[in-house]
């Protein structure tokens, strides 16, 4: 659009000369004799076309031209006569039939004195004009460049100028005839003249002059000076911008596609403001011209000269952008030559212009414009941040539509161009409005996908730093940017991301949450697209950054977090389990540990599948790191109690939402068992973790954890096609490894649930005996610190907790027996013997059946080896206290016991057991609950072949020493009990009850005797 500048002012320049070889030829024409004062009667006497046309073809054009240089005076009185006297057509005529007496006259011709004729004689030029043959006038002017150029110098713009303005159609067939190169001759050194000329034209006529000389002006103006035709223009604006509404575009574009170098030269002596003025006026004109002019000689002048820059100030926003949307190809083509420095001085010295242009626009246009991808690239390095900003700011409608239509291209060339310019990055984030930006990327994903990928990791400390000094810009982006496109492109560039975070301060992260907060749509299609070890890594150089971040995040922004988490899945992408395996766990903690709310808002959203990744991520990152400082060792031993409780209402909350197919099901069913090792390392480090979560977690929760448990224990029995069995030893290496601390927390945690008996009942009902008993059985007995750690447990658990765990076992006897099966002796040995009243408040709730049976089972799949066996020879058990546990135990739990237990099983027991264990039994059970135990023992009927019970189908074999109170052996004894009593000593001698025999000597015994009886 700037170039229409240039060919309007050739065109008038042109004009000027056309007008001026005109008036050249009346002069020669009115060559009569000289020094008469009889001017009016020959005045009279030239309308005679004949005389005329036979005087001059015999006269010869020096005498003529003598005449006329020694009397102008004479000659413009006779021109005024033929005027009056209406002769000018005759004198026409007669040059038109004497061509070549015109072109023979001119070089005698004194240039001062045709003018004087010429300025006094301006109604002869007016009429005169309009009846010459213009291919006359031509040839002689074309033949005379160099009077021509003189004789200007003399003329009067006025009187020359009502001679051009009345015959517009003869000047415009005179050019047709001119030579170009003749006529640039006669302006260039006319320049103050043709200044003058100007600003008296009609707008009318020189369009028509142009209009009808497309040819010969793109010729013309290879001649031309550029300074003197910058001069003319500057100083005729106004009938330059009153032109253009006349001349025929397509006749412009001739003339500047075939003079770049001219156009090039003037436009560095143009006057903005008047080119800038005659683009305003003229929209329609401006339109049809860029369209015609070729973009490869434009995009030459524009990048030779500084006239664009200083002319936009200038400009009028509605019809640059007229201009601009009615030759998009034109413009399109054009930016691929055009030099990006020119483009960014332009733009930079132009902000009111670009901005209200943008309201007047096509952002169609717009986004076809700057997809030249070089282009952009280059200027993006030479912007002017706060011109473009203040732009993209007062545009909010343009920006947004302008986006959707970029192409990815675009994005690359942007990306490159920032690279160049990283200050212009922190510049313009303190100058952009964030809520016009988001609109704009929300509308074009492509673009800011491809706009990252190509970012180098250089650029992030530049956006950093603007972020870093303007935090409620990103709050306010945050808020409303469509995070697919973001991601997209974040992950596809993984080192930009990296440097970016590891360099934001944790004073940005708070205005960025707010505004994360307010759309938490975006962070859940964010995760899903991004690269997790580019965000892991970041991350961990910055570990203020994440914390601040977390630290304002919403529960909203969690259940985000889950749902992006799992459409990163669905997309066949491993975010969270890569993310997890390169975090540093303490900056990860410290920051979970600041935001309990987001933890829990995350959790209680995250599906099964968000679970299985996230254990294959856990998996990952013990495996890569050393012992204990792995992400979950690391993690869980720094974790807060409050972040400890909002994981557990986490998990309470997506428990509830899908029973069947949760989060913890998933994890705990994936999680392998160095990951069990490395969460007993941090639960050991930090027990108060394990008492909040056991204090908060619901009966729905413990279910969903069975169900985890049971896939788990089922996965480390056969394998799956992924991994063997050996992989998912989760539950046997995490108990394996846990420590007596952790128990105490645990049942300290389980006294403080509200919720603690459908708790323990919905864990134990639910666990799959088959698959889960062995394998607790294993991490039990493999436990070195078992001794200490379930002790630990059940010392701190009451006879409610008890009570209720007595409950659930009894609803699920498989895994009582199967439990029983696999338990190590010298382990259950040391809970019977360290854990009386706690074990007795559960032997009481527990159906002596289920025991039973489980005891039967087991004996029965150990014949040689049974736990009964080996738990009554274990050195760590004593009769005491068994003695104590059956004391405690209720009656209806033993005889239901009793009832149901093989008395074999209990034989080979107490056989395998040795002296001091029964002696120690005997002496410390209760009387008579042994006597009602025996009376409620089923009764054998040897005749039909029924067994009796455990007690009454028991043959005890004794070696009686003593008899009627003689040291007489009698040997071995076998008998049955089928009743029993209790004899009280007190009863019957209330007043002297008799001593009671003194336990075995100690001399000899291997063993230390127990306590003394409780009688």
């Amino acid at each position: 659009m700037f170039l229409l500048r240039r060919p309007l002012q050739l065109i008038l320049n042109i004009a000027v000369v056309v007008l001026l070889l005109g008036f050249i030829a009346a002069g020669a024409v009115m060559l009569l004799p000289a020094r008469s004062p009889l001017g009016p009667l020959l005045g009279s006497i030239a309308s005679d076309v004949d005389l005329l046309t036979n005087m001059l073809a015999n006269t010869a054009p020096e005498a003529v031209a003598q005449a006329l240089n020694e009397n102008p005076r004479f000659i413009s009185e006779l021109l005024g006569a033929m005027v009056v006297e209406e002769t000018v057509p005759v004198i026409a005529e007669a040059i038109n039939a004497n061509p070549d007496f015109l072109v023979a006259a001119m070089p005698y011709l004194d240039p001062e004195s045709v003018a004087y004729v010429v300025n006094n004689s301006s109604e002869l030029a007016v009429g005169l004009v309009g009846h010459l043959d213009p291919a006359v006038i031509a040839e002689a002017v074309n033949a005379n460049g160099a009077f021509l150029a003189e004789l200007i110098g003399y003329l009067d713009p006025v009187a020359l100028n009502a001679g051009i303005n009345a015959n517009g159609e003869f000047l415009a067939s005179v050019m047709s005839y001119l030579d170009p190169q003749v006529i640039a001759g006669v302006l260039n050194g006319n320049g103050p003249f043709l200044t003058s000329l100007m600003g008296m034209l009609d707008p009318a006529v020189t369009g028509q002059i142009v209009n009808s000389n497309g040819p010969f002006l793109a010729s013309l103006v290879s001649w031309l000076d550029p300074v003197v035709v910058a001069e003319v223009v500057n100083a005729s604006g106004d009938m330059l911008s009153a032109s253009l509404d006349y001349i025929n575009p397509a006749v412009i574009a001739q003339v500047i596609n075939a003079n770049g170098p001219f156009l090039v030269s003037v436009m560095g002596y143009l006057d903005p403001a008047v080119l800038a003025a005659s683009l305003n006026a003229n929209i329609a004109t401006v339109v049809k011209v860029t369209r015609a002019i070729t973009p490869a000689f434009v995009a030459d002048i524009l990048n030779n000269t500084t006239i664009l820059s200083a002319s936009a100030p200038f400009m009028q926003p509605a019809p640059v952008a007229a201009a601009l949307m009615g030759a998009t190809d034109f413009i399109n083509d054009l930016i691929g030559y055009l030099d990006p420095n020119v483009v960014a001085d332009l733009i930079g010295s132009a902000i009111d212009l670009v901005e209200k242009t943008a309201d007047h626009t096509d952002p169609g246009f717009v986004a076809d414009l700057i997809s030249n991808r070089a282009m952009l690239s280059r200027v993006l390095g030479l912007l002017d941040v706060q011109v473009l900003a203040n732009v993209v700011n007062a545009n909010p409608s343009m920006t947004s539509d302008l986006i959707p239509l970029l192409a990815p291209a675009v994005g690359a060339g942007a990306g490159a161009g920032l690279s160049a310019n990283p200050a212009l990055v922190v510049e313009a984030l303190n100058a952009l409005n964030p809520a016009i930006l988001t609109a704009a990327l929300n509308a074009h994903p492509e673009l800011t996908e491809e706009l990252s990928r190509i970012m180098p990791p250089s650029l992030a400390p530049s956006i950093a730093s603007g972020l870093n000094a303007n935090p409620a810009f990103l709050g306010a982006l945050l808020e409303s940017l469509d995070a697919a496109p973001i991601a997209a492109a974040l992950g596809s560039h993984t080192d930009f991301l990296y440097d970016l975070v590891s360099q934001l301060s944790p004073g940005v992260v708070a205005p960025m949450i707010r505004g994360s907060n307010r759309n938490p749509a975006f962070l859940a299609s964010l995760l899903q697209h991004l690269d997790a070890g580019t965000v892991a890594g970041a991350l961990n150089d910055n570990p203020a950054f994440l914390q601040t971040l977390l630290s304002d995040l919403s529960g909203a922004m969690g259940t985000a977090s889950a749902q992006g988490m799992r459409d990163n899945w669905l997309a066949g992408r491993d975010f969270l389990g890569s993310l997890i395996g390169a975090l540093d766990p303490a900056v990860l903690a410290g920051a979970l540990n600041a935001n309990p709310a987001f933890l829990e808002g995350f959790l209680a959203n995250a599906s099964s599948l968000t679970a299985e990744y996230l254990a294959r991520g856990i998996n990952q990152g013990v495996a890569s790191h050393p012992f204990g400082q792995d992400l979950l060792s690391v993690l869980i031993t720094n974790i807060s109690p409050q972040a400890a409780a909002a994981l557990a209402a986490g998990i309470n909350r997506n428990v509830a939402a899908d029973p069947t197919d949760n989060l913890l099901t998933g994890l705990l069913a994936n999680t392998n068992g160095q990951a069990g090792i490395a969460i007993a390392t941090g639960l050991n480090n930090n027990p108060t973790f394990v008492r909040e979560m056991v204090g908060s977690i619901t009966p729905a929760t413990a279910i969903a954890a069975a169900a985890g448990v049971n896939l788990s224990c089922q996965r480390a029995q056969t394998g799956t096609a992924e991994h063997p069995a050996e992989y998912y030893q989760f539950l046997r290496k995490l108990l394996a490894n846990l420590g007596p601390a952790v128990a105490q927390a645990s049942s300290e945690g389980l006294l403080a649930n509200p919720d603690l008996q459908p708790l323990v009942s919905a864990l134990i009902n639910n666990l799959n005996a088959s698959a889960v008993a062995p394998v607790i059985a294993a991490g039990l007995n493999g436990n070195p610190a078992v001794g200490n750690m379930i002790p630990g447990l059940l010392g701190s658990l009451d006879a409610t907790t008890a009570h209720t765990i007595a409950l659930a076992l009894n609803a699920n006897p498989d895994m009582t027996s199967l439990l029983l099966q696999e338990l190590d002796p010298a382990f259950v040995a040391g809970l019977l013997a360290d854990n009386s009243a706690f074990l007795a408040g559960l032997i009481s709730d527990l159906d002596g059946s289920v025991i039973a049976g489980a005891i039967n089972a087991e004996y029965a799949m150990h014949p040689s080896q049974s736990l009964m066996m080996r738990l009554l020879g274990s050195p760590d058990f004593n009769g005491a206290d068994l003695a104590e546990l059956l004391n405690s135990a209720g009656y209806d739990f033993l005889v239901d016991l009793i009832s149901n237990l093989d008395g074999g099983i209990i034989a080979a027991a107490i056989n395998s057991s040795g002296e001091e264990f029964l002696t120690k039994l005997l002496a410390f059970l209760d009387p008579y609950v042994i006597a009602a135990l025996v009376n409620a023992d089923r009764m054998p009927d040897y005749r039909v072949g029924i067994p009796g019970g455990s007690i009454r189908d028991l043959n005890i074999h004794l070696y009686v020493y003593s008899a009627i109170g003689l040291p007489i052996p009698l040997g071995q004894s076998e008998f049955k009990t089928f009743y029993a009593d209790i004899y009280d000593p007190g009863a019957a001698y209330p007043d002297n009850m008799p001593v009671m025999p003194p336990l075995p000597p100690d001399v000899g015994w291997p063993w230390t005797p127990g306590p003394q009886p409780p009688w």
